[in-house]
């Protein structure tokens, strides 16, 4: 909605659509992992949740999560978003450095919300078997 009240081009608009939909694959994922390792079902009011020592390792890994891909999200939203700076570096540039951070960027959210995921199903099973 942002990118369309400021009118941002097509491909600059493309392209936000596709980070969001990655942050939002990634960082769900790491949550549901999360929040799978450190579950706990014996707690006797729900807001303890938000107290836990898992809500707090979800809020360091998202926000260190989110740090770090913000590096090739800027720099996705500046080739896209102003051409100038693209022209300015050369258009072969630009590109290659766009589709290599788009890629990183697909790639490393996959990779987090599966690694996440399977992490947490391994700490449900191994209750399950206690």
């Amino acid at each position: 909605a942002g990118a369309l009240a400021i009118h941002l081009p097509k491909e600059a608009l493309l392209c936000t659509i596709v980070i969001g939909i990655c942050f939002s694959f990634g960082c769900t994922g790491i949550a549901i992992g999360i929040g799978s390792v450190f579950a706990s079902f014996d707690w006797e009011s729900p807001s303890q949740i938000s107290a836990s020592l898992g809500t707090l390792m979800l809020l360091l890994v998202g926000i260190a999560f989110v740090l770090v891909l913000s590096v090739p999200s800027a720099i996705v939203t500046f080739f896209v978003a102003i051409p100038e700076l693209a022209a300015k570096i050369g258009s072969g540039y630009s590109l290659l450095a766009t589709g290599l951070s788009l890629f990183l960027i697909i790639i490393a959210n996959l990779f987090a919300s599966t690694w996440a995921c399977r992490i947490g199903t391994d700490s449900l099973l191994a209750r399950q078997r206690r």
